[in-house]
């Protein structure tokens, strides 16, 4: 009801109620107003050592007779929680006190206390609050290339790695959307093939095949170029699947799914694609494409080597129909069968003789073997 829509299309306040606010807040003492003013950057709810961190120029008893004049004025109120431990945590009394006391900053200001939170949420708790971290980041670049048409480089390379690190967190938390959104705006400030491919991905998750077609096409081709046999590899899946599901398209799936094996370079990524790749050969040949060749066969599929002085017959950990080590299992005996047909004597008989427990044993097991039977 207080908003109303603007000539943009967007929601903006009206100019009675700002002006009401900002006449409000320009009425307040010069340190009050700054306080204000920086915690508006930090948003909704800020805490008293990020305001002492954007705020050098005051000492921390000063900051505290500032933040209760605030108090008094129903301008922010104390919350009784904290998500940052050990730090006293403070929220506008209305968003909209938030909202016109940061467009009171200048953009200059804005992107350097948006910097400088950053820094002081790293030292707090990053990896805790790095989505946080990254927007403020995120803020702080957009801010300077409106002001100078490109945000500084150190500041681009660290708002990048904060956003990847927030979109692997929502990836990994099946947000696909925050993650394709936080992984996109990553690559536009810094690219790499791995935040291209994590962004290719949680396009794959929201189901958005011809993005992925589009996007993994181009990854095969560069990363091929600087040698990442793993990124390729892992494009080369996400095709296969893509022919096979999207375009229907069999035979280019089953190929690609065999090159994607002759080009892997780790056993790990064999074995976490080995499971896709033969998904796409049985679409296109049936269930007996499940019989693949030993060549094609994962590790953990292959028979162990027998241990030394083991005479016992072992098959492989996995076989597959018809192979022979499946029918040698069949007719194995089992050794509880085969522990329940023999008797307890015949047991005792096959068993070879324990060794004697005493020297006496020892000598009457002697002299029992060799003392002759006396004349009757």
């Amino acid at each position: 009801m207080l908003l109303e829509q603007g000539a943009d299309g967007g929601d903006r306040i009206p100019d009675s109620l700002q002006a009401m606010i900002g006449a409000r807040i320009d009425r307040l003492p010069a340190g009050a107003k700054i306080v204000l003013q920086r915690g508006s950057v930090i948003g909704r709810t800020f805490w008293a050592g990020a305001i002492d961190h954007l705020s050098p120029e005051y000492d921390a008893d000063e900051l505290e007779d500032l933040l209760d004049d605030l108090l008094l004025r129903d301008l922010v109120t104390r919350e009784e929680r904290s998500t940052i431990g050990g730090e006293a945590a403070y929220r506008f009394k209305h968003v909209l006190i938030r909202e016109v006391a940061y467009g009171g900053l200048s953009k200059s200001g804005r992107a350097e206390y948006h910097t400088r939170f950053a820094e002081w949420l790293r030292e707090k708790a990053d990896k805790e609050v790095i989505e946080i971290r990254a927007y403020h980041l995120d803020q702080a670049c957009l801010l300077y290339a409106e002001l100078d048409g490109h945000p500084p480089e150190e500041l681009a390379r660290t708002a990048a790695k904060a956003l990847a690190s927030a979109g692997k967190r929502a990836l990994a938390l099946e947000s696909n959307l925050s993650a394709r959104k936080l992984l996109l705006r990553s690559v536009e400030l810094e690219s790499t093939l791995g935040r291209r491919f994590l962004a290719a991905r949680a396009a794959w998750q929201l189901g958005d095949l011809p993005v992925v077609r589009d996007e993994m096409t181009v990854l095969v081709a560069e990363a091929a170029a600087e040698g990442d046999r793993a990124i390729q590899s892992r494009a080369l899946t996400a095709l296969s699947e893509v022919a096979a599901s999207l375009d229907g398209e069999l035979v280019r799936a089953a190929e690609l799914a065999q090159t994607r094996r002759s080009r892997s370079s780790k056993p790990t990524i064999t074995t976490v694609a080995s499971g896709r790749s033969t998904a796409v050969l049985v679409w296109r040949d049936g269930p007996d494409a499940r019989r693949r060749p030993k060549s094609i066969c994962s590790r953990r599929s292959r028979p162990r080597e027998p241990r030394r002085g083991r005479t016992t017959k072992r098959g492989p950990r996995f076989s597959w129909p018809g192979s022979t080590s499946a029918a040698w299992k069949r007719t194995r005996p089992s050794r509880s069968s085969t522990a329940r047909s023999r008797s307890p004597k015949k047991a005792a008989a096959s068993s070879p003789a324990r060794a004697p427990h005493s020297r006496k044993a020892a000598f009457i097991a002697c002299e029992g073997s060799t003392r002759r039977p006396r004349a009757g």
